[in-house]
Order: structure tokens, then sequence, then C-alpha cells
């Protein structure tokens, strides 16, 4: 096992060395600057005493589960809906709306989730902005292109999505990526907020536990519904969102703010090898000592 990376304070241990800090599939374990949790792996990983699932690590599990139910095609998150003793109460994933509820699941006779179409409705939309805004310099400025407007366009994007890392449409590091408002999918955060107001479920002071950071959109519904913190998969944010300086913290929890905290623990992709490792181990002690 390898310690391939320390990232704002946030350690990744995994067996892989080409990882990236914002990897949920391939953490064993995620810890701080301060080691939070390792002397505990440590037993998790010699055996030395039983361990189990804590709360963060149970939540995130659910959150990853969610996660995978994703077709989305800019990637899937999930999102678990905790309570005050740690239950788990609402899941979200980022997927279509259904119509009359909920989203698309897999089986669905009438399932109309983007990846069926093979499109996704904000790429098109953001690319269509980018052509017109080409035109505009073609036509109105007298700015020769390199090539008609569409392939212009397309150059552009590819080339600015490869510098920004994004995986075409919201994820880069650059905020003229943010065009998922013209999408289809309804984001993991909000997707649970929705199923837990489908069935009157009161979601003030609540955590929600999540696979990645929420984006702006997501944030201020966030903030908005009086959740108490949002426990996310990824690197330590070194401040608050410039947008949410007045009622978001990434320090300790303040009244009426909503605390942003990176997670720590298991890993949920390394959560049933781990556990079950756990499981079968001392089960088979019980056996012979029995």
């Amino acid at each position: 096992m390898t310690d391939p990376l320390d990232a704002e304070e946030i350690q990744v241990l995994t067996i892989e060395s080409n990882f990236t800090v914002d990897s949920v599939h391939e953490a064993l374990f995620v810890t701080d600057a301060a080691g939070t949790g390792l002397d505990r792996f440590d037993d998790l990983l010699s055996l030395r005493r039983r361990v189990t699932p804590n709360r963060a690590e149970y939540a995130m599990f659910a959150a990853y589960g969610a996660a995978l139910r994703s077709a989305a095609l800019r990637g899937g998150v999930g999102a678990a809906l905790v309570d005050t003793d740690g239950e788990v109460v609402a899941l979200g994933t980022a997927e279509v709306p259904a119509g009359g509820g909920g989203q698309y699941w897999d089986g669905d006779n009438d399932d109309a989730r983007d990846f069926v179409a093979g499109a996704d409705p904000a790429t098109a939309a953001r690319t269509d902005t980018v052509v017109a805004l080409l035109s505009v310099l073609a036509t109105r400025l007298g700015v020769t292109l390199p090539e008609p407007a569409a392939d212009t366009a397309a150059t552009l994007l590819r080339e600015f999505d490869a510098d920004q890392g994004s995986l075409g449409v919201g994820h880069g590091r650059s905020a003229a990526q943010s065009f998922e408002s013209l999408g289809r999918v309804v984001h993991a955060e909000m997707a649970a907020l929705l199923s837990a107001a489908r069935t009157g479920i009161a979601v003030s002071g609540h955590t929600l536990y999540v696979t990645a950071l929420p984006c702006r959109q997501c944030l201020r519904h966030l903030v908005c519904a009086g959740l108490e913190r949002v426990v996310y998969f990824g690197s330590r944010l070194p401040d608050p969102p410039v947008f949410h300086r007045d009622s978001v913290t990434t320090g300790p929890d303040e009244p009426r703010r909503l605390t942003l905290l990176p997670f720590t623990g298991v890993g949920p992709g390394a959560y049933p090898l781990l556990f079950t490792r756990q499981m079968r181990t001392f089960r088979q002690s019980r056996s012979r000592s029995s």
C-alpha cells in the first residue's frame, strides 16, 4: 500500500499510484493532516480487533451506492441525507427526473435518460452559445476565424475542457463550465432533498453526505434547506465558496452556517472488501473457539 498524495490536508491511502484525491472509487482510507482515524484503520487492516463502520462511513457508502445508480453522461454523483442519530433518511442520485416524481430506473419502459438518447442537452447548449459568440466576432466585429464557427467552437471547447480538467460540462475549475442548469439531470444533493420532501421528512439540522463537492447551484439549495453540515469526498476547501461566505463555513461548526467538511474514513469503494474481511475473520475465530 502506498500513500501517494497529500493535497490540502487530505491524505488518501490507496493501492494505486495513479490516484487523484477526488476518486471516490479507489480510496482505501481517507485521513487529514492530523492523521484522524489511522489507528482505527491499522486495527482494521491488522485484524487486531473487531472494527465496524462508523456513522460517516456508513452514510458515505449509502451515497456511493446511490451514485452507482446514475447513468448521467457527465459522471454519477450520489448523496445520502442523514438525521441527527446517523440514520439515512433519503438518498439522491444524479439523474434525469421521471414524470410523476423521482428519477428513472433501469428497466423502466419509458426510460428517457440522456444516455438513451446519447446526448446531454447542456453540452449542446454550451456549444450553441460559443458558436453564437464566435458568429458575432466574425460578422459584427470583423474577426477572421480560422475555420467555420461550429468547427472553431468544437476546437475551443475541446482544448478548454482538456486544460480545465472537465468531463464536458460542469466538472472543471472554471466557472465558465457551469452550464449545468441547462441540462435535464437533477443533481444528487437536490434529488435527496426532493425525496425527503415527497415523503414528508423534515431536513433542517440534518447532514448530507455526497460523493463529490457540491456545485454552486446545489450549495445554495442546501443552505436554504437549513442543513447543518455537508460531508463530501474531496480535498479541503481553504475558504468558504465566495458566493456563500455569509452562510457557509469550512472551519468549526458555527450557528446559522452550513459547515462544509471533507470526508475521512474507509473509502466507500473499499467498504465491502474491508468490512467483509473483518466479518469473516471474526466469525471464523468465534467458530474455532466454540
